[in-house]
C-alpha cells in the first residue's frame, strides 16, 4: 500500500505547459492575483469564471476560451483555497452584473485545509458571495491530479457536491473527462493541466457549463386572454398556451357572502350549520309537488376551442342583442329519480357485454337556450376520417321553430402520426437493416432545432439519411465495439456535427427489464425494472431517451407534456410492425399511451421473453467547430480527429 502511495505521488505528465507569467500580489490574500475584464458587448451575455491557477492560461491569452452568444471575463487566483477565493470575489468591482458565474471548484484545499468539512464550510461561503454577485450560479467540479491518491480528491468531490446542492446550484463533474491513462494531459508537476492537450477540455467544459446556464433561464409566455360574444354576460376565458381548453359561456354566478370569522356557527343534528342569531329556524322538509329550488351551478365543460365561423353562426341564431335571462335554473334533482337512476346505473355495470362500443353522446338542453349534442368517437374502433379525433355536433336552435344548424368541430386529434417515404431497411442503404440506435441519436439531436412535433415526411426521410450516414461512419472507421453490427450507447459518439449543427451529447442512467415481467425476486432485488416505472423513471428525469426492445432501437422525445416515439423500422402509421411500413413518428399525449404502444409492439413480435432497455440522454449544443472537415453533410470537429 506504502509502495502504491508513492508510485502515484511520484507521476509526472508529459504535456506541455507555457512559462508561468509574473503577476501582481493581492494584498487581501498575499496571492497572486489576475482580474481581466473584456470591452462590453451589446449582443452577447457576460460570463465571469472564477477559479485558481487552472484558469491561468486563459487569463494570459495562451488558451483561448470560445466565444459564440457569450464573452467571458477571468478572475483568477493561483494557489487559494475556497476562504480565499471567497474574499478576492467579494471585494471585486464588476462593470456590469454578470449573466453567470461559473466557478471552478478550488481544488487547493487539498493541501492547505485540514480537513473536508472546513472546506466545505469555505466553499459554502464563495458560493454565497457568488450568488450576491450574480444569481445565476454553476460549478465545474476541478480536474483530478495526477501526483496524488484519487480517495481524498474524491472526498473533496462528494463535499462539494454536498454543498452546491444545500446551497442549490448546479455542480457539474469533470473528473471521467481526463482519463489517468493519457499522461500528456497534464503538465509535468502532475497538477495543472497542459495547454495542448488537457486545457482545451477544461475550456469546453467552462463554456458548456457557462452556455447551458445562460440557456436554462426560460421565459414563461403569457396567458391571452379570448374575448367571447354572447348573448349572456361571461368572464373572458383564460387559454394557456400549447393546450386544449374550453371558453366558458354562461351567466355570472353572485360570489357567496363573506363569512365572519369572529362569528360562532353552532353545527346541530343532521350536520345542519346555523348561525348565532336566537331567532333561527329550521328549515322544513321539501314537498316533492313544490316548485323547483333555483341554486347556483356550475357544469364543468369538455375541453372545447370554438373558431370564430362557429360564434358567427350561433350569434346568427341567438343573437347577442337578445335580453339576457336573469337567472339560470338548475332544478334540484328529485331523490327518488336520482336512487333510480343509481339502479340503472348498476344494472349497466352489471353487464360488461352489453355496452355500446361505437361513440357515445350527451345532449344538454335548457330553457330558451340552444341544444348541444357532443359525441366523441373511440380512437381504437372508429372508421374512416374520424379515427383518432374527438368530434362536436353542434345543433343550434335558433327562434324560428323547425330552423335547425348542424355544425361538425373537430376538437383534437388524440394520437398524430407522420410517416416517411421509406424505412431503414430500403435497398438505398449500404448497411441497412442495423442503423436503429445511430438514426435515433440523429432524431434527438434534429429535435433541439426543429420540434418534432411539427416534422413533416421529408424532416423524417432526412433524420434517416443522416442517421444511416452516421452508422456508415462509425462502422467503417472501427467504432463499434465487440465486433458486432448493432450500436450501443458506449459506441456513441459525445462530440458530433450533424448536418452542418454541432452537438454534444450526455449519456446519463439506464434501466432494463423484461416486458412480460413486472413482479418477482428479480424485480425486487432491482436486476429488473417493469417497463411503466423504467418510463416513469427515465423520462421523468430527460426529455430525450432511447428505448431498445429486442434489438429495436427508437427514441422517445418529450415536450409539453406530449411524448414522440420516432421508428426508423418497417411500421404503420400506428407504430406497429408493418412488413410493408415505412419509418414513423408517433405522437401520444400521455406517458401510459407510450407504455400501451411498446406492450402492443412487444406482444407482435411474438417472442418468449421482450427484453427492453430505456437510456437517458442530453442534447447540448457545443463550442463552434474549429478547422472541421465536411464528412457524409456533417463536420466532425478538430478533438474527434485526434481521436
Amino acid at each position: 500500500m506504502l509502495r502504491d502511495k508513492r508510485s502515484t505521488m511520484n507521476r509526472r505528465g508529459t504535456g506541455y505547459r507555457h512559462r508561468v507569467c509574473q503577476w501582481p500580489v493581492s494584498q487581501l490574500t498575499g496571492k497572486c492575483h489576475k482580474m481581466v475584464i473584456p470591452p462590453k458587448s451589446s449582443d452577447k451575455k457576460f460570463a465571469l469564471l472564477v477559479g485558481d491557477s487552472h484558469l491561468r492560461a486563459i487569463a494570459d491569452g495562451f488558451v483561448k476560451m470560445p466565444e459564440g452568444d457569450l464573452y467571458f471575463g477571468i478572475m483568477s487566483t493561483p494557489g487559494a483555497t475556497a476562504m480565499e477565493e471567497k474574499m478576492e470575489l467579494a471585494n471585486v468591482k464588476l462593470p456590469q452584473v454578470p449573466d453567470v458565474v461559473c466557478v471552478l471548484a478550488p481544488s487547493n484545499d487539498l493541501t492547505q485545509t485540514k480537513s473536508h468539512e472546513r472546506a466545505g464550510v469555505g466553499f459554502r461561503k464563495l458560493l454565497a458571495v457568488a450568488l450576491s454577485q450574480c444569481s445565476n450560479v454553476v460549478v465545474v467540479d476541478f480536474p483530478p491530479r495526477y501526483n496524488m491518491e484519487m480517495y481524498p480528491q474524491e472526498m473533496l468531490r462528494q463535499e462539494y457536491r454536498r454543498v452546491a446542492a444545500e446551497v442549490g446550484v448546479k455542480y457539474l463533474s469533470a473528473v471521467e473527462h481526463f482519463s489517468l491513462d493519457k499522461s500528456e494531459l497534464w503538465a509535468q508537476d502532475g497538477v495543472h493541466l497542459s495547454d495542448t492537450d488537457g486545457m482545451p477540455i477544461l475550456v469546453q467544459l467552462l463554456w458548456k457549463a457557462s452556455y447551458t446556464a445562460t440557456r436554462d433561464v426560460v421565459q414563461v409566455p403569457r396567458p391571452v386572454t379570448v374575448p367571447v360574444r354572447s348573448a349572456l354576460k361571461c368572464v373572458p376565458a383564460t387559454v394557456a398556451p400549447e393546450k386544449s381548453s374550453a371558453i366558458v359561456r354562461g351567466v355570472e354566478v353572485t360570489p357567496p357572502p363573506a363569512v365572519n370569522l369572529d362569528e360562532w356557527t353552532v353545527v346541530g343534528s343532521k350536520r345542519r350549520a346555523m348561525g348565532s342569531s336566537s331567532s333561527h329556524v329550521p328549515p322544513k322538509r321539501e314537498s316533492l309537488h313544490q316548485q323547483p329550488v333555483v341554486r347556483d351551478c356550475f357544469i364543468p365543460l369538455n375541453p372545447v376551442r370554438f373558431s370564430h365561423a362557429l360564434l358567427e353562426e350561433m350569434d346568427k341564431l341567438t343573437p347577442s342583442a337578445l335580453q339576457q335571462p336573469d337567472v339560470t335554473a338548475v332544478p334540484r334533482r328529485n331523490p327518488l329519480l336520482c336512487k333510480k337512476q343509481r339502479s340503472m346505473v348498476a344494472e349497466v355495470k352489471r353487464r360488461p357485454n352489453q355496452r355500446q362500443r361505437g361513440a357515445s353522446s350527451a345532449v344538454v338542453k335548457s330553457p330558451g337556450m340552444s341544444s348541444v349534442k357532443v359525441q366523441f368517437v373511440d380512437n381504437d374502433r372508429s372508421q374512416g376520417g374520424n379515427k383518432g379525433k374527438c368530434v362536436e355536433e353542434h345543433r343550434l336552435q335558433g327562434g324560428n321553430k323547425g330552423k335547425t344548424k348542424s355544425l361538425s368541430v373537430r376538437v383534437r386529434d388524440i394520437k398524430r402520426s407522420v410517416r416517411g417515404s421509406f424505412h431503414q431497411g430500403d435497398a438505398r442503404f449500404e448497411f441497412r437493416g442495423v442503423q436503429c440506435m445511430a438514426i435515433s441519436l440523429v432524431a434527438v439531436a434534429k429535435h433541439t432545432t426543429h420540434s418534432v412535433f411539427s416534422w413533416q415526411s421529408a424532416d423524417l426521410d432526412r433524420v434517416v439519411t443522416l442517421g444511416d450516414e452516421l452508422y456508415s461512419s462509425l462502422r467503417k472507421n472501427n467504432k463499434i465495439s465487440g465486433g458486432s453490427e448493432l450500436l450501443c450507447v458506449p459506441d456513441l459518439p459525445k462530440q458530433q456535427v450533424i448536418d452542418g449543427e454541432s452537438f454534444d451529447f450526455e449519456y446519463g442512467d439506464f434501466v432494463t427489464g423484461d416486458v412480460n415481467v413486472v413482479s418477482g425476486d428479480l424485480v425486487v432485488a432491482g436486476v429488473l425494472t417493469p417497463l411503466k416505472d423504467g418510463l416513469a423513471q427515465i423520462c421523468g428525469k430527460y426529455d430525450t431517451c432511447f428505448l431498445t426492445l429486442n434489438c429495436n432501437t427508437c427514441a422517445i422525445i418529450k415536450e409539453n407534456g406530449m411524448y414522440a416515439v420516432v421508428d426508423s423500422h418497417s411500421r404503420n402509421t400506428n407504430g406497429m410492425v408493418d412488413v410493408n411500413g415505412f419509418s414513423v413518428v408517433v405522437v401520444y399525449w400521455c406517458l401510459d399511451l407510450v407504455f400501451d404502444h411498446f406492450v402492443k409492439l412487444a406482444n407482435m413480435m411474438n417472442l418468449t421473453q421482450n427484453f427492453f432497455e430505456i437510456a437517458g440522454v442530453r442534447v447540448i449544443p457545443t463550442a463552434p467547430a474549429v478547422n472541421s472537415t465536411l464528412l457524409f453533410g456533417s463536420t466532425v470537429t478538430q478533438t474527434e480527429q485526434k481521436k
